[in-house]
């Protein structure tokens, strides 16, 4: 078998990678949160009441933006929801935003407060943004536009449950090469899933909160500061 490298995403979410480094490498997704519908009625009846008041749609997930379609096409408001500009984190986010339909105005490469702060600089306060977001999302962005005076609007429109172990799919007995973990909360279910036995592996970490979860994990990652294809690919290659 070629050397290995596990990925704590479904098959459908893993970045493409060269012909080239596929040659040398089998990148196997390990999902351990799956991906299930939520609809928020409480947060439909506040969004529906400011609707008028807002000014941006502010999406942080590429899960987000498909949901939300749907959902406002159900209460009759995706024709007006979808004319508001939007600002995406990542790239991948911005183009799940554009199949749904959605405008991107502004596209974050640098996390969530860094295109708040970008919001902040090309909006005034108070305009609106409505964020569809999953049950458990992060509030950096959100304390930090509500701290420069913008309404903030949570709808929660996806949530991630954890994959049972038993459908989980089963790994070589031995060793990979690398771990790709690509959130906080992804980091604690592999952890349990796989009863740590990966310790002496290297542990590449998508973002600097991922980061900081495998370190109290008692591990040493390396940070890929961008998640993108491009940069899981040079880190693999390094691995070689």
């Amino acid at each position: 078998m070629k050397p290995w490298v596990v990925i704590t995403r479904d098959g459908s979410d893993v970045p493409p990678l060269s012909e080239r480094l596929l040659a040398r490498i089998e990148l196997l997704p390990y999902p351990v949160l799956q991906l299930r519908p939520f609809y928020d009625p409480r947060g439909w009846a506040e969004l529906l009441e400011h609707q008028e008041h807002l000014g941006l749609i502010l999406f942080t997930s590429r899960h987000a933006p498909e949901p939300f379609r749907q959902q406002a096409q159900h209460h009759g408001r995706l024709e007006a929801l979808a004319s508001l500009p939007v600002a995406a984190v990542g790239e991948t986010t911005a183009a799940a935003c554009v199949k749904a339909g959605f405008q991107v105005m502004l596209v974050g490469s640098a996390g969530g407060v860094a295109l708040a702060e970008i919001i902040a600089a090309q909006f005034h306060s108070p305009t609106g943004v409505a964020f569809p977001c999953g049950r458990e999302h992060r509030e950096e962005t959100v304390v930090h536009l509500r701290q420069a005076g913008f309404q903030v609007l949570p709808l929660v429109v996806y949530a991630m449950e954890p994959t049972p172990l038993a459908q989980l799919p089963p790994l070589p007995a031995s060793s990979p090469t690398a771990v790709v973990v690509t959130s906080p909360r992804t980091a604690r279910l592999y952890w349990q899933a796989t009863a740590g036995r990966f310790a002496q592996v290297t542990h590449f970490a998508w973002g600097s909160t991922t980061a900081e979860e495998l370190r109290r994990l008692g591990l040493e990652p390396r940070v890929l500061l961008k998640p993108t294809a491009a940069s899981l690919e040079e880190a693999l290659w390094q691995t070689l």
